[in-house]
């Protein structure tokens, strides 16, 4: 009944739009202009014009009627971006740079800031939006400013802060397919002249899977539970002096992604009688019930060994952070960003995507170091303190120091028939210790170029330990092992300002700290830092108030990747380094407010990525062709393939999205607006070389459309009908190639949905 009324009110806004593009023709010529977009991108508040480099701003506003629910739904908006999730880490790629599962100790290469903070970690790293100002994407390396882990790029996430206008808010319930409940509010107060805090919070639960286990007849996969809550209070004593305490609770929880294997005859190692990926429907799977996996490890092991019991996932994010700003004088401002974070984080998989209940990975309770914690916890603590300049000179100045420390616990287990009887468990214990300096100095070489000038020393000292491991019912030997990574990264960019807008070229140093693969069970090679040097030329056009053009041409000269591997036949996932890569593209963004009734936005980007010496790579070979093969083994083995002269991983050649605004008056109390948004990218490989000559890790070609509807009354009543996936496109959050076959995890289908909401 419910996809009855959601397709008669599609149908219904169909006719709405037909009756209504008439009378979008007719309208006048306004003076529709598009609003002045202000950043941070550059640690400063300056308009898109004034930044001589790449970058996306998509507004809060529209998070909303793209329907973008967390972070990794910026892929649809911003071409050239990808996110994807393995083991519950969040993997972002920009312009083809970005690192794959990375350790406790290996973050992303795109570094994450929430309001001025740095996020170091994967896990965890899922933002959920909710009363959200603004994401700035900043494409390339951020060698200066962000510096640690930037050498793809940033992005920066931003939420509203409190205000002391006036008091407002908002409430808002939804009901979607899949069993999807969700309500979300703010309100915003003003305690007096000087005090204002500002409460926010979301909680979604989707009560039904949409794939389908053969072997039970369930619907698993997507069953997710989400809470958040954030607390921000401002005081502001003179116009010269801030402070924003935040606050911010987030607790998730759900079944354990689908691994839907996706090899088919020999290639599945488990798989017999025809029953492999050639036999599974798109949104079908045959993979272990979760609860037999979970009896099986306790049944074999005599006790119960997964952190959290389940594995079924559940995750903590506790934020406290402090923000101080004083303008010392009409010049000089200091800004200070401090921040404690903590993650926890238990559960696990089933490794081997099949009904055999052969391999799982797993958060363990940690037994062997008393007083330590079990699963994964993560600690961190960071500090920034900078000073800026505003002058009516020539030459200002953004310079700083930047520290992290990160504590890392992460009590790792394996179990499955095939390890059950090792009772395999590993505390692994990573520190990284991060301190850096920098300046970056803006001089205005005529009143329209401006040549910008910047470096950044960075000292990274990362500290891998297990300690407390058993194996085969011994002890593991305790190792302890460090390394110390440094670099200097510079950037320099010329800025030129015009009546038609602006045009900039820029060189920039990215660089990624090494470390060491984490979790292990013991000594673990040294990891290289990676680099990333990147030219990049752009202009942004204005030809009329209403219009905005940009394009950008760049090429990254990429040395030492850091690269993703799993292997489920020697335990884990791990990092190797590819010698050298580089990437080449160009972007086309265009953006149009055609009419107080109408706006189109569209944006392209094309890559062209390739290893250019990655000899050593590791990816998978048909068992029966490894070395001492009799011909009739199944499933994957581990083997040093040559990726050189293919194309980078998570890059794919084109990409493109564009949105549609259409606003319309229904009665003299009422209005409407219909948002539409279209994505498209091509083919690409999930993990370098699609993980072997049977490429079984591939993203096929897609298209994604969304659609909303809003209709709203003068007192702030609303309606909004929605369609995510329009189409039913078929794509991935997640992909791999193994030892046991290959597996996949299957996106949403179409989904209907419907929400009020009252703003006030």
């Amino acid at each position: 009944m419910f996809t009855i009324i959601m397709r008669s009110s599609i149908a219904l806004l169909s006719i709405i739009v037909a009756i209504g593009a008439p009378a979008v023709a007719q309208v006048k010529e306004s003076e529709t202009s598009l609003s002045e977009i202000v950043v941070t991108a550059q640690r400063r508040e300056q308009t898109v014009l004034d930044i001589p480099s790449a970058l996306s701003v998509v507004s809060g506003e529209k998070i909303r009627d793209l329907q973008l629910f967390t972070s990794h739904d910026l892929e649809l908006a911003v071409p050239g971006l990808t996110f994807h999730e393995v083991s519950g880490s969040s993997q972002v790629t920009l312009r083809g740079v970005g690192t794959g599962y990375a350790g406790p100790a290996l973050g992303n290469s795109v570094a994450i800031y929430t309001d001025d903070s740095y996020i170091s970690n994967q896990i965890g790293a899922v933002e959920v939006f909710y009363d959200m100002e603004r994401v700035e994407v900043l494409k390339g390396p951020q060698p200066t400013l962000y510096g640690r882990n930037a050498t793809g790029g940033t992005l920066q996430f931003i939420t509203n802060k409190p205000n002391l206008e006036a008091t407002a808010g908002y409430v808002e319930a939804g009901y979607a397919e899949l069993d999807t409940t969700s309500i979300e509010g703010m309100i915003n107060l003003p305690l007096g002249d000087t005090v204002a805090v500002r409460v926010a919070g979301k909680y979604w639960d989707r009560g039904e899977g949409h794939v389908t286990n053969i072997n039970t007849g369930d619907k698993i996969t997507g069953e997710k539970e989400y809470t958040r809550i954030r607390a921000q209070a401002l005081f502001q004593p003179t116009d010269q002096f801030k402070a924003i305490l935040k606050v911010e609770y987030g607790e998730s929880s759900g079944d354990e992604p689908l691994r839907r294997q996706n090899a088919v005859g020999q290639l599945c190692q488990l798989c017999v009688g025809g029953d492999d990926g050639a036999a599974l429907g798109w949104y079908q799977t045959d993979q272990t019930p979760q609860a037999i996996v979970d009896q099986g490890v306790i049944d074999s092991w005599g006790r119960n060994p997964l952190a959290g019991d389940s594995h079924g996932r559940y995750r903590e994010v506790d934020t406290l952070a402090l923000n101080l700003e004083y303008a010392i004088n009409d010049t000089w401002t200091i800004t200070s960003a401090t921040q404690k974070r903590e993650v926890m984080q238990n559960g696990g998989q089933d490794q081997d995507a099949s009904l055999a209940p052969a391999q799982s990975a797993f958060g363990a309770k940690n037994t062997t170091v008393p007083g330590e914690p079990d699963g994964i916890v993560y600690e961190s603590f960071t500090q920034e303190l900078r000073i800026t300049s505003d002058s009516d000179g020539r030459l200002d100045v953004t310079a700083g120091v930047f520290f992290s420390d990160d504590d890392n616990a992460f009590t790792f287990g394996v179990g499955g028939d095939n390890w059950n009887a090792l009772q395999a468990v590993a505390p692994n214990f990573d520190d990284v210790e991060s301190f850096a300096v920098y300046v970056e100095g803006y001089y205005d070489l005529t009143d329209d170029l401006t040549l910008t000038i910047g470096g950044r020393y960075t000292d990274d000292e990362v500290t891998h330990a297990v300690i407390g491991g058993r194996l085969a019912g011994g002890a593991l030997p305790d190792v302890t092992q460090t390394e110390n990574f440094d670099a200097f990264t510079p950037r320099v960019a010329l800025n030129y300002r015009g009546d038609w807008g602006s045009a900039y070229a820029s060189f920039s140093k990215g660089f990624k700290a090494g470390g060491f693969n984490s979790p292990s069970f013991g000594l673990q090679p040294r990891i290289e830092p990676e680099q990333v040097d990147a030219f990049e030329i752009g202009a942004k056009f204005t030809p009329q108030d209403n219009v905005q053009i940009d394009v950008a041409l760049f090429n990254y000269d990429w040395k030492d990747l850091q690269i993703a591997v799993i292997d489920t036949g020697s335990l884990g996932i791990s990092q190797e380094n590819a010698a050298a890569a580089e990437v080449t593209g160009m972007e086309f963004g265009f953006q149009w407010a055609a009419s107080e009734m109408v706006s189109l936005g569209a944006a392209y980007t094309y890559l062209n990525g390739q290893y250019l010496n990655y000899d050593n790579a590791s990816g998978f070979i048909p068992a029966w062709e490894a070395p001492g093969a009799v011909g009739d083994e199944r499933g994957l083995v581990r083997s040093s393939l040559n990726f050189t002269g293919t194309r980078t991983a998570q890059t794919p050649e084109n990409s493109f999205a564009a949105d549609l605004t259409v606003n319309f008056d229904v009665s003299s109390n009422w209005s409407g607006k219909f948002v539409t948004l279209v994505s498209y990218s091509d083919e690409y490989d999930m993990i370098p070389g699609a993980g072997g000559p049977a490429r079984l890790t591939v993203q096929d070609s897609f298209t994604i459309v969304n659609l909303a509807l809003d209709i709203e009354n003068e007192s702030g009543l609303s309606m909004r009908l929605y369609v995510d996936n329009a189409t039913d496109a078929e794509y991935l959050f997640e992909s791999q190639t193994t030892n046991f076959g290959g597996y996949q995890g299957v996106g949403y289908p179409r989904i209907f949905g419907v929400s009020l909401r009252k703003t006030w």
